[in-house]
């Protein structure tokens, strides 16, 4: 009796499995379609046979060859389908693990809004794989290939996996490769995987890959051709878990390689972006003040682009930061800026906790651009080549270190820190600011909503604040009352303009960099918003501008100048001073007009580190050709 029962128990569990197959050339859709010899005609008439079978894990083989049909619907698939439809040439089965090529299946949908959907229900328990396909419709209407969810229901809960398939853009559709549109709370089981596979856009596509509210995203081996108009991104990320894009050449794209809308709150936890390449507008752009975690690995990219090249976490306190990135790796990679568009090779922002920044190169525009621009705090930054207007511009942050890096100044400064301003995102500007003389300013009628606690406050024409500036540190705001608590207390006045800024970066260590301004920037380091003595500088190699050697307090024009300024009062107190190992030199770069910052062999910071090493980002110093000895 117990042999019986196990039997039957045996038996349930495989009938909720089966293989079917599709055979285009020998098929006939009155067959049931469970054996090769009685393989269906169509696609459609294959995932039927697949449907009626119920619940359950499925195999769809479709055998080489041209297909056509309206498209595919999988709305009437139940819960708990596990379902793959994969092509074959000879056998079923020899596309499992190798890309076949041209030899694989083509599906020629002529539907005008989807080839392949599941636009209703859940879906619960189930999955969806696709393995050697091609995707060729010919009558999408701004639609993608494969759609899913919609805009109206939550969507599939539902895995999908896309391996050696390829997806051709059809000239009438400006959405790529796949739609996956839900409306509903991001959940961890609208996992997207894309591996070995390739899109083929046109002139007229814009975003390849659309996600909203999905999972993990995983992007492996993903190569890209066409697709070159305005937004012609990537991949156009709403929201998600986590991103993993690795190995994919997506050519030259009109759009960024990742963009997430701004303002968005996007609920990102985990990235990871290595060995990319292509060009578009901007590589990584997610600087959002709500994303963040303990995995950012940004590693071994190369990217040309007109926008931003790496940027992540919120450049301003606008909006209330919620997500914080710890401990980031950002290493290898190459990002060089070709276009007039508002953006930076690097920008790292103030959710940024905790990175290590190296072996990169960041290279700018030379008449309007930062190479670099370092808004975190606890950021390593260090054998980095950065190259731009202003090469290194760091604002706001904390417990930073900077060293041995290589930065070419082309318009502005080599190495700058500021405050960090953007007065549309800051309360604005006001005339009717006042102050009374005491430690707190009133702003009667003004928004003070996005002004927070450890910004900086600054009141346009006075000079009794931070270090002689105009600049006061905010230690409350009162929206209801109109007033800010700031330090110092400033002097009597009525009428003037202010500003509410991000504060200037503190307890942050410069040291072992070339900073370079002899291609026409100001100064080879300057600080405009005003010094502190919380900054360690020295044994760096410094290179005059157009104006001065430094902009500290004014312009300096040699190292006396420079270390008497840092000795003054109130940085007397930072001994050994400031800049007292420094030194004034050519650092003999190989091309910095061209952004070549490899050193020559008999550049003066060969050994002259504090360490013994080389100043400057670290690269093998060339070979002298041997000499040829004897006759």
């Amino acid at each position: 009796m117990r042999k019986i029962a196990l039997i039957l128990l045996l038996a349930g569990s495989w009938a909720g499995a089966a293989n079917f197959y599709v055979d285009g050339a020998t098929g006939l859709d009155s067959n049931n379609g469970t054996t090769e010899a009685l393989a269906k005609k169509t696609i459609s008439g294959g995932l039927s046979a697949v449907s009626a079978a119920g619940a359950g894990t499925h195999t769809l083989f479709v055998k080489s060859g041209n297909y056509g049909g309206a498209s595919y619907s999988l709305n009437s698939f139940p819960d708990a389908t596990v379902l793959t439809i994969e092509g074959y040439v000879n056998t079923p089965g020899d596309g499992a693990s190798a890309d076949l090529g041209d030899s694989r299946p083509l599906l020629a949908s002529t539907d005008a809004y989807r080839c392949l959907y599941r636009s209703s229900g859940t879906w619960a328990g189930s999955s969806l794989t696709l393995r050697n396909l091609r995707f060729a419709p010919t009558a999408l209407s701004n639609q993608a290939i494969i759609r899913w969810g919609s805009t109206t229901d939550t969507g599939p809960d539902a895995p999908l996996t896309a391996e050696f398939c390829e997806f051709r853009v059809p000239a009438t559709s400006n959405v790529g490769a796949i739609s996956y549109r839900t409306v509903g709370s991001v959940t961890s089981t609208r996992a997207v995987t894309f591996r070995d596979c390739t899109i083929i856009g046109h002139a007229g596509a814009g975003p390849l890959i659309v996600l909203r509210e999905v999972g993990a995203v995983t992007l492996h081996n993903v190569d890209v051709s066409g697709g070159t108009a305005a937004d012609g991104h990537f991949v156009l990320l709403n929201d998600g878990t986590s991103l993993d894009v690795q190995d994919c050449d997506v050519g030259t794209i009109g759009g960024a390689f990742i963009h997430t809308p701004v303002p968005a709150s996007v609920g990102l936890t985990s990235i990871i972006l290595s060995r990319n390449s292509g060009t578009g507008t901007s590589f990584l752009h997610c600087q959002s003040a709500t994303a963040g975690g303990n995995t950012l690995v940004v590693t071994d990219n190369t990217w040309t682009g007109n926008g931003y090249g790496i940027s992540i976490g919120a450049p301003y306190t606008d909006a209330a930061i919620t997500g914080f990135w710890r401990n980031a790796i950002i290493t290898g990679n190459s990002m060089v800026r070709t276009g007039t568009a508002s953006g930076h090779p690097l920008m790292v922002g103030l959710n940024v906790l905790g990175a290590e920044i190296s072996g990169n190169r960041f290279q700018g525009l030379s008449d309007d651009d930062f190479g670099a621009v370092v808004k975190g705090s606890g950021i390593h930054f260090h054998h980095n080549y950065c190259w731009g207007r202003y090469a290194l511009y760091v604002t706001s942050g904390t417990y930073n270190r900077f060293h041995h890096n290589s930065c070419y100044g082309t318009n502005g400064y080599a190495f700058v820190w500021a405050a960090n301003e953007n007065p549309t995102y800051h309360g604005g500007t006001g005339s009717n600011a006042v102050t009374n003389g005491t430690a707190t300013v009133t702003v009667t009628g003004s928004d003070l909503s996005k002004v927070r606690v450890g910004d900086t406050l600054h009141i346009v024409g006075r000079t009794d604040g931070i270090d002689g500036t105009g600049f006061f540190a905010i230690l409350a705001v009162d929206d209801s009352a109109d007033t800010i608590t700031v330090s110092p207390s400033p002097g009597t006045a009525t009428g003037q303009t202010w500003y509410a800024y991000a504060p200037l970066p503190m307890d942050m260590i410069v040291v072992d960099n070339i900073f370079d301004a002899s291609g026409g920037a100001d100064a080879a380091v300057g600080a405009p918003d005003g010094m502190h003595n919380r900054i360690r500088m020295d044994n760096n190699l410094l290179v005059a501008g157009g104006s001065a050697l430094a902009s500290l307090r004014g312009a300096k024009a040699d190292l006396a100048a420079v270390r008497a300024t840092w000795g003054a009062a109130p940085w007397a107190d930072s001994s050994p001073f400031n800049d007292d190992n420094s030194i004034a030199a050519d650092p003999r770069f190989m091309g910095a007009a061209t952004g070549n910052l490899a050193l020559s062999r008999i550049s003066p910071a060969i050994g002259a580190a504090s360490d013994g090493s080389t100043i400057g980002a670290w690269q093998p110093v060339p070979m002298r050709r041997p000499q040829r000895i004897g006759f």
